[in-house]
């Protein structure tokens, strides 16, 4: 059930060994994932990129014969934060916790001289207790507030519109928890990581047509006619067979159920028969998230020299979350005279007119816009981004005892086990190779960190 990345990977890597039949409710399979051309440029109305320091997004692009069409990220490049006192880079290698991001934090102009004091208090603060708790919480016992205020807050926003005073350590940053637990400070931790080596290797990968060029390919690598569309399952029930699964006036039998939804949706389907599952899913939370993507001449923008994109941090007031600058961060993405900036906002409730002008107005303050922009294309995505809470884990590690009771069901998506598209393509090839084998489950605690 479901046509998103999730449900149309579990159908690919299930119908290598079985027939298989994808539900998807809407007129289109993809889900969150569109690509746009406009003004010669490719526009994403949601996820952009493709982690690769997680393994799973890119092989099976590889396995599709899409590996021709990967285009990286250029490594060079720099994510800035706009704070109160203007722009600032993030300190190298902060978001990978390896060394270099020490000296960056102690040179760098994130933070004040007290500051930087407050984040070496780390060195000498006894080890905390190994429990779940979050992420701000975390942060401000061993780093301090500016260091949630510059850094951690905004970098979060941009990446997935979360609030660190919301999220899980355990199950965003698991291994913050497990550097403070081995070595008692974190920057010790850090100091002592392998020193990566300095290479060229990009940290993201997207496609030339972009990231729906993945979606088509998954549908045309389906079986023939296994893909409906515009088909909304409004039941599904145990019997002695399987399972009976109704989409519209049909009723059909199937061995094995797979449900790729949004979590709140699982949990409509499941509560006749299993109440408890469903509760467990209705608790996890999501956000509304929205992007703008707009194109401008290059001689009508003046960008930070150097930079693939920022982030903003809460305390500016600002709508925006985040601005990439495709143009840059990916070669061939926009004609050499275009520049494409692809804007991140929660939204707020606005209408699409109200929210263009305020997104126009904050990158005038921003990057010196001048004129109007010669294109614009909003992609909004209702309750579409989850947030794991304190406790989430313990959540996944009850869904999979729950889930045991029902063999032939599996529960898939952005809300139980990660929030990146590699995430989601990972828990479908277990989803579907448990379910045929006849695993009793296929659940892991969550991480959206790589």
């Amino acid at each position: 059930m479901g046509g998103g990345i999730s449900g149309l990977s579990a159908g690919y890597y299930a119908a290598k060994r079985h027939p298989i039949r994808v539900y998807e409710s809407s007129h289109r399979p993809g889900g969150v994932i569109g690509s746009i051309g406009v003004e010669g440029c490719v526009l994403e109305t949601g996820p952009d990129s493709i982690a690769a320091g997680k393994p799973w997004g890119l092989e099976l692009c590889r396995e599709l014969g899409l590996e021709g069409d990967l285009v990286p990220s250029l490594p060079a490049l720099r994510t800035l934060v706009f704070g109160q006192r203007g722009f600032y880079p993030v300190p190298e290698g902060f978001r990978a916790l390896d060394p270099r991001a020490v000296l960056s934090l102690a040179l760098g102009s994130a933070l004040s001289f007290g500051g930087k004091l407050r984040a070496l208090l780390d060195l000498f603060l006894p080890r905390g207790p190994a429990v779940d708790q979050t992420v701000a919480r975390f942060v401000l016992r061993r780093w301090g507030g500016e260091v949630l205020e510059r850094l951690v807050q905004p970098v979060l926003a941009g990446l997935w519109a979360a609030d660190p005073e919301r999220l899980s350590v355990v199950s965003t940053f698991p291994e913050l928890l497990e550097l403070e637990q081995r070595y008692r400070s974190i920057l010790v931790g850090m100091i002592r990581q392998p020193r990566p080596a300095r290479t060229s290797t990009p940290a993201f990968y997207t496609l030339r047509p972009g990231l729906a060029g993945l979606i088509d390919r998954l549908a045309r690598a389906l079986p023939r006619g296994s893909l409906r569309v515009r088909a909304p399952v409004s039941s599904v029930r145990p019997c002695p067979e399987g399972w009976r699964v109704a989409a519209g006036p049909l009723e059909e039998p199937a061995a094995g159920l797979i449900l790729a939804l949004p979590a709140p949706r699982s949990a409509e389907l499941v509560e006749p028969f299993a109440p408890g599952l469903a509760v467990l899913l209705r608790s996890v939370p999501y956000r509304t998230v929205t992007t703008v993507n707009m194109v401008y001449a290059v001689d009508q923008v003046e960008l930070p020299p150097g930079a693939a994109g920022l982030v903003v941090a809460r305390s500016t007031g600002l709508e925006l979350l985040a601005v990439t600058f495709c143009h840059r961060k990916y070669p061939g993405r926009a004609p050499l005279d275009r520049a494409l900036l692809r804007c991140f906002t929660r939204g707020g409730g606005r209408s699409r007119a109200d929210l263009v002008a305020q997104i126009a107005r904050e990158l005038g303050r921003l990057l010196r816009m001048r004129g109007e922009p010669l294109a614009v294309e909003v992609g909004s995505h209702p309750q579409a981004v989850p947030e794991y809470p304190v406790g989430h884990r313990e959540r996944v590690q009850r869904l999979a005892e729950e889930l045991r009771r029902w063999p032939g069901l599996r529960i898939i998506g952005n809300g139980l086990e990660g929030v990146d598209l590699s995430d989601c393509i990972r828990s479908a090839r277990l989803a579907a190779s448990s379910i045929l084998d006849g695993d009793p489950g296929n659940l892991t605690p969550a991480g959206v960190s790589s």
